[in-house]
C-alpha cells in the first residue's frame, strides 16, 4: 500500500506495475479502482500474476526497454524490480518515460550494505518537472 500511496494510485488511473513478480502491488492497484497494466520478464512470474491480478493487462517485458510509448501511464511502481536489472539508472529512466508529464514514478529497493534491514520507498514526478519531487522513508 504505501508504494501505491506514493504514486498517488487512485481509481481510474492508467498505472504500469514494472516487475510485477507475482503480481501482489498489481492486485492492489486494481482494487483501488486503477486500470493497471502489468509487466515481467519472466514467463512464469507472468502468468502467476494474471492469475494474481486477473483485472490487471499482464505482458511479458523487461526493463531498460519497455514496450509503450512515452507518458503512457499516469502512474509507474516497480517494487524491487531495481535490485533485478542490470542497469539500474537506465531502467529507471525508461519508467519516468512512460510516466505522463505530472504523473509519479514510485519504486521500492533494498538499500546496499545490511545495516538496511527495511526497504526504502521512493517516488518523484515525471520528467517533465524541472526539480523532481521526492519523498523516501524507512
Amino acid at each position: 500500500p504505501r508504494l501505491l500511496d506514493a504514486a498517488g494510485v487512485r481509481e481510474g488511473m492508467r498505472v504500469l506495475d514494472a516487475g510485477t513478480g507475482t503480481g501482489t502491488v498489481a492486485a492492489a492497484a486494481c482494487a483501488r479502482g486503477a486500470r493497471v497494466t502489468a509487466v515481467d520478464a519472466e514467463p512464469g512470474m507472468v502468468a502467476r500474476a494474471a492469475l494474481t491480478a486477473p483485472k490487471a493487462e499482464v505482458l511479458p517485458a523487461a526493463l531498460p526497454r519497455l514496450p509503450f510509448a512515452d507518458g503512457e501511464f499516469d502512474a509507474v511502481v516497480g517494487n524491487f524490480v531495481l535490485n533485478h536489472v542490470g542497469r539500474p539508472r537506465e531502467a529507471l529512466r525508461e519508467l519516468r518515460r512512460v510516466t505522463r508529464p505530472g504523473g509519479r514514478t514510485a519504486v521500492t529497493v533494498w538499500a546496499a550494505p545490511p545495516a538496511a534491514s527495511r526497504p526504502r520507498a521512493v517516488a518523484c514526478s515525471s520528467p517533465a518537472a524541472k526539480r523532481p519531487a521526492a519523498s523516501a522513508w524507512t
